[in-house]
């Protein structure tokens, strides 16, 4: 395996370690499902759909369909919308997390 391989691996790890306790109990997201939120939380870190896919050992098609519900349930126009808006909230929310 490459080292640049290895190392997306391990990011992608500790960024799924994160998420395992962290709980959204914010109104704003209430509107998504917990599939959505857990996805948006990952894309926050700025992973693509196939990263996001492998963080969270789901197929990359799986990703595909919430997303879309995702920015639709948020009313905004895309989904690098609704990342920039869940860095937004999750800052204030835990600001620990967002880097």
């Amino acid at each position: 395996m490459s080292p640049g391989v290895l190392e997306k691996i391990v990011k992608m790890m500790a960024i799924a370690d994160k998420f395992r306790d962290i709980e959204l109990d914010m109104t704003e997201f209430n509107i998504l499902t917990l599939r959505e939120q857990e996805i948006l939380e990952v894309m926050s870190h700025g992973l693509n759909n196939r990263e996001t896919a492998a963080t969270l050992f789901i197929s990359e098609g799986t990703i595909r369909s919430p997303t879309r519900d995702m920015v639709n349930h948020l009313d905004v126009g895309d989904r690098f919308q609704s990342v920039r808006y869940a860095n937004s909230v999750f800052a204030h929310w835990h600001p620990n997390t967002c880097g």
